[in-house]
C-alpha cells in the first residue's frame, strides 16, 4: 500500500510538473498545496490503518524484542523531548533579555527620567522593536503593535498608554510561563512608585 501511494504520488508530481509548462504559476502553486494536502491526508489515513497491525505483530515479538522496541522508543522521545526543551530554553532566553529591555527602559521613561529626549526614547523603541520582532512571540508582537498605534493615535493620554503597557507586559509575562497580573495591579505600582519619587 505505501508502496502504491509513492508510485501515486511520483506520477501525480510528474503531471503537475508537465503542467506547470501551460499553466499559470498561481494555479499551479493552488494545484501543488491541494496535492501536497491530499498526500499528507492519504500518509495519515496509512498510518492509521497499519497501527492495529503494527501492534499485533509487537505483541507476538519475543520479550527481548518487546523490550529492545521499548527502550529504542523512549530513548527516541527522550532525545526528541530534550531537543524541543533545549529550543524552548533558548527562545526563552532571547525573550526574556528583550523584555526585560523594554521594561527597563518604560520603569527609567516614566520614573528615573521621564524628560527623555525623544531621540534616546526613538532608539531605545527601535532597538526593543528588532528584538521583539525576532524573538518575540505573536502575542507580545500584536501587543506591541497596538501599543505603538496607541502612541501615535493618543500621544498625550497617560493613562491609555499605561493601560497598553500593562497588557504588552502580561503577554511578555504569559510569554515567559509567568502567570498574569491582575488588572490595573501594573499600573499601580507603576504610578505609586512614581508618586512616592515626585
Amino acid at each position: 500500500m505505501i508502496l502504491e501511494i509513492v508510485i501515486g504520488s511520483l506520477g501525480v508530481m510528474m503531471v503537475l510538473s508537465i503542467a506547470q509548462q501551460f499553466i499559470g504559476w498561481d494555479i499551479f502553486k493552488y494545484l501543488l498545496n491541494i496535492a501536497a494536502f491530499v498526500f499528507v491526508i492519504s500518509g495519515i489515513l496509512e498510518i492509521i490503518i497499519l497501527i492495529p497491525n503494527v501492534i499485533e505483530y509487537v505483541l507476538n515479538l519475543d520479550s527481548v524484542f518487546k523490550v529492545a522496541i521499548v527502550t529504542g522508543v523512549i530513548s527516541i522521545a527522550g532525545v526528541v523531548y530534550s531537543a524541543y526543551m533545549k529550543r524552548v530554553e533558548y527562545l526563552s532566553e532571547k525573550r526574556k533579555d528583550a523584555y526585560l529591555e523594554f521594561v527597563n527602559f518604560m520603569y527609567e521613561l516614566m520614573i528615573i527620567n521621564p524628560n527623555m529626549a525623544m531621540n534616546d526614547i526613538v532608539k531605545n523603541i527601535n532597538k526593543f522593536q528588532a528584538s521583539i520582532l525576532l524573538w518575540g512571540s505573536s502575542s507580545v508582537i500584536s501587543a506591541w503593535k497596538v501599543f505603538k498605534q496607541n502612541n501615535i493615535d493618543n500621544p498625550q493620554d497617560t493613562g491609555r498608554t499605561l493601560h497598553f503597557v500593562e497588557i504588552l507586559i502580561n503577554a511578555m509575562r504569559k510569554d515567559l510561563g509567568v502567570n498574569k497580573v491582575k488588572e490595573n495591579e501594573i499600573i499601580e505600582i507603576i504610578t505609586k512608585v512614581n508618586r512616592t519619587i515626585e
